[in-house]
């Protein structure tokens, strides 16, 4: 199956799956509520740790 919408929040953080991109997008809603400003460059270890919890949690759903 594949999953085009993907999205995880955690605290002020979201990370976002751009699907245009087929890359993770991370946003800090407290600084930037536009989410005009990514940080997954910037920040590769939250991005690999949020997306991590994305994949056990749909691995928790998918069966």
């Amino acid at each position: 199956m594949r999953i085009c919408h993907r999205a995880v929040r955690q605290g002020d953080w979201k990370l976002v799956w751009g699907a245009s991109e087929m890359r993770w997008e991370l946003y800090n809603l407290k600084d930037d509520r536009s989410e005009s400003r990514g940080l997954a460059v910037k920040q590769p270890e939250r991005v690999a740790s949020m997306a991590s919890d994305w994949e056990a949690w749909w691995k928790r759903i998918e069966n």
